[in-house]
């Protein structure tokens, strides 16, 4: 069965940290908060990082996904904003993560615990001769309600296209009411789907904009049904662990 987190859920767990360039961020847990080490299992936060500062480069240990809703900046040299999707594999440094005037608002999203960032270069003799994997993708901006609801049919876009061992992502925008069930989890190694705009109900629980859900891949795929105001949603599938470091 699915698991998910409302904003309203995740709200109260909002706390603020301080990295040591002096960089200030709030972070809101909405899955995994309190995960025991090395388990594996979803977790997924939402970043808020204060306008014209940096995060350095950096690795984890764990497959990530970053999803920017809110705000601007780059990712190393890629600019981003809504909606941009990125992937950086397990042990893969990436960054620096630099915000702009509005700051940057991006969801993290995991497939098992990770104990934080290791910074670059010091932390260089701890990376494993693993192969390095990056995917990103820009979709377009969430679209306002009106213009969510006044849609005539169901619309999919492709992110990231499906590799073999299951990496993928996807954007879909439903009109009111519509019923939408997929991609097939078993395809890879669990699922984050993230409304972005509208609401969608899930095992009858209705969900607004920046409800957070995971599925793992030996679920079924979850059954979506757009509420009046139509839905868009954005999922995020991570490739099979036992190709994970591939």
């Amino acid at each position: 069965m699915a698991t998910f987190s409302s904003q309203r859920q995740a709200e109260a767990s909002r706390v603020r940290r301080r990295l040591g360039n002096g960089t200030e961020y709030e972070i809101t847990s909405y899955l995994g908060a309190g995960m025991p080490k090395d388990a594996v299992g979803p977790v997924g936060y939402l970043v808020e990082q204060e306008r014209n500062s940096t995060i350095l480069p950096h690795f984890h240990q764990a497959n990530q996904f970053q999803v920017v809703v809110a705000g601007g900046g780059l990712l190393g040299k890629l600019p981003v904003g809504p909606v941009t999707v990125h992937y950086a594999g397990a042990f893969t440094p990436y960054g620096p993560i630099v915000s702009a005037e509005d700051g940057l608002f991006y969801f993290t999203l995991r497939d098992a615990f990770d104990p934080g960032a290791r910074f670059m270069p010091e932390s260089r003799a701890e990376l494993p001769r693993v192969t390095r994997r990056h995917a990103a993708a820009h979709a377009d901006r969430p679209l306002e309600p009106p213009a969510l609801a006044g849609l005539a049919d169901a619309d999919r876009q492709t992110l990231i296209e499906t590799t073999e061992d299951g990496l993928g992502a996807w954007r879909l925008r439903l009109p009111p009411g519509a019923a939408w069930s997929g991609p097939e989890p078993a395809s890879g190694g669990g699922q984050f789907h993230l409304v972005v705009s509208g609401e969608a109900a899930i095992d009858g629980q209705e969900l607004g904009s920046l409800a957070l859900i995971h599925v793992r891949s030996d679920e079924a795929p979850p059954a979506f049904a757009a509420g009046p105001a139509g839905a868009e949603v954005l999922v995020m599938q991570f490739p099979r662990r036992a190709a994970a470091g591939a």
